[in-house]
């Protein structure tokens, strides 16, 4: 395009070599002055930047913030990548919420699918949660336990989604694209999903349902429920290892939390030898 400049920089703005993915920037008679009517969006699109890589020829120096990711190739063209916005970090992890509704609607049953990071005030957390539309033309069974399992294991770095809600169609704007701000409306009362409630029958069972729940904070679970489908993840697998370690004097391997993420196989586990029961959970709790 004729008087405009690409350029791909990176988060501090600085010139990215070829191959390398940055955000790309735009130059030249072809920026625009600006949104209509929109000042909050033009300090965050539209802006002058003072450095040496760009076009002598470029005198106004201002640049539009595309908020696409993308690459230069070898041939000269570039190659998008993914959306800025919709780049998140949870527990550390970054990834692209497009993954996350690709790998779902892979599905046999699936329609379409949205993923949000939404904010948990009973949390004090962000949390991932998928919306999912079913494709009611194939005859499958969808629940958010195989949603969930679908997920995990397709995308274990990122783990399952705190929650998973049906609808029969995504909100959209008026361009037609997923309306992610009216998603975080909707919410999910755990209180309310059907499952069979857990009661503990010894002091044992107690003491590990009671960890259970401190470090997935709920307060209910079923005896089948997976750890990681909970929201668990690898810095709540460290902390939950460790209470159980404080508390019961016995080493719940690692190895075998991942192979068998549910409440009653760790019960099983400590079952299978003496426990050695004190106040050491209750004093790490009070601290922490």
């Amino acid at each position: 395009i004729i008087n405009t400049g690409l350029y791909v920089l990176s988060d501090s703005q600085t010139l990215l070599p070829r191959g390398a993915v940055g955000e790309l920037y735009i130059s030249g008679a072809s920026v625009a002055q600006g949104y209509f009517k929109s000042r909050a969006e033009d300090n965050q699109r539209f802006f002058h930047i003072d450095s040496p890589f760009l076009d002598p020829s470029d005198i106004s120096f201002r640049v539009y913030r595309t908020g696409d990711y993308v690459r230069w190739l070898p041939d000269g063209c570039l190659e998008y990548v993914m959306r800025r916005d919709q780049q998140v970090k949870l527990q550390g992890i970054r990834f692209d919420l497009r993954e996350i509704e690709l790998a779902l609607e892979a599905m046999s049953g699936v329609e379409r699918t949205a993923a949000i990071l939404n904010h948990s005030e009973s949390l004090q957390a962000d949390c991932l949660i998928v919306f999912v539309v079913r494709d009611h033309k194939v005859d499958v069974f969808l629940s958010e336990i195989n949603i969930k399992q679908h997920l995990y294991q397709a995308m274990p770095s990122v783990g399952a989604p705190r929650s998973v809600i049906f609808l029969d169609k995504l909100p959209l704007t008026e361009n037609g694209k997923i309306n992610r701000n009216l998603l975080r409306n909707y919410t999910v009362d755990e209180d309310e999903k059907e499952q069979i409630i857990f009661e503990p029958q010894n002091q044992d069972e107690q003491l590990i349902f009671d960890i259970w729940k401190d470090v997935l904070k709920i307060s209910s679970c079923n005896l089948y429920d997976n750890f990681f489908f909970l929201g668990g993840n690898s810095i709540s697998v460290t902390r939950f290892l460790s209470l159980l370690s404080q508390a019961l004097d016995k080493d719940l391997p690692i190895k075998y939390l991942l192979k068998n993420p549910t409440l009653e196989a760790v019960i099983q586990y400590f079952s299978k030898g003496e426990v050695c029961l004190g106040d050491s959970y209750k004093l790490a709790f009070e601290d922490s």
